[in-house]
C-alpha cells in the first residue's frame, strides 16, 4: 500500500489535505499554514473499526479554515476488554459487567466483550445465557471468553477423594 508522506507536503502552499484509508478520525498540522485529516468512515462496519465515527465540516470564512469532527454514525462499535480476576462468581461478574456496559455505551451500539483474567475451577462461564442478556441492552452483542483456569492446589489439600490425596502427596514431598 502507498502511503503520504505528509512532511514531503509541508510549504505547498495547503490549506486542507483531506486523506483517506484510516478508518478513525484522525486530524493534525501539515505546516502554519495547512491541516490534514483522515475523517474515517460514516458508520463502522466491523469490530476492527470502533469507536465515534463521522465526517469533518470545513468552514471557510475571510481566508479563514477552521474543521469540526461530527460525528454521524447511526451505531457505534465498541471492543471492550472485562476482567474476572477479581470477581467472586460469574452471576454477580455478569451483573457488574452489564451495570458498567450500560452506563457507557448507548442502547443502538454493537458491543465484542472479551473477557479476561484467572478463574477459579468452580467460576463457570456462561456464554450464551451473557450474549443473550447483552443483546436485550444493545443492537448486538458478542462474548469471547478468554480467561485462564487459576489453580490453588491447597483449596484441594483437604479434600476426601483421590485427587486431594494426590495433592497432599505432592506437597508433601520434595517434588
Amino acid at each position: 500500500a502507498e502511503t503520504i508522506s505528509l512532511p514531503r507536503l509541508k510549504e505547498k502552499n495547503i490549506d486542507y489535505l483531506a486523506l483517506g484509508h484510516i478508518h478513525s478520525f484522525v486530524e493534525g498540522q501539515l505546516d502554519l499554514r495547512g491541516k490534514y485529516a483522515y475523517s474515517g468512515c460514516l458508520d463502522g462496519r466491523g469490530f476492527d473499526e470502533t469507536g465515534e465515527k463521522g465526517y469533518v465540516l470545513i468552514e471557510v470564512q475571510d481566508g479563514n479554515l477552521t474543521t469540526q469532527f461530527k460525528p454521524f454514525s447511526s451505531r457505534d462499535i465498541y471492543t471492550v476488554e472485562m476482567s474476572v480476576d477479581d470477581k467472586e462468581n460469574w452471576y454477580t461478574a455478569q451483573r457488574e459487567f452489564i451495570d458498567e456496559l450500560t452506563a457507557k455505551y448507548a442502547k443502538t451500539s454493537l458491543i465484542k466483550v472479551v473477557l479476561k483474567g484467572g478463574r477459579k475451577a468452580d467460576f463457570e462461564i456462561d456464554l450464551q445465557n451473557f450474549v443473550d442478556k447483552l443483546n436485550e441492552y444493545f443492537f448486538f452483542a458478542k462474548v469471547y471468553d478468554k480467561t485462564q483456569l487459576k489453580i490453588d492446589e491447597n483449596d484441594f489439600a483437604f479434600d476426601k477423594s483421590v485427587k486431594g490425596e494426590f495433592v497432599r502427596t505432592v506437597l508433601a514431598s520434595d517434588l
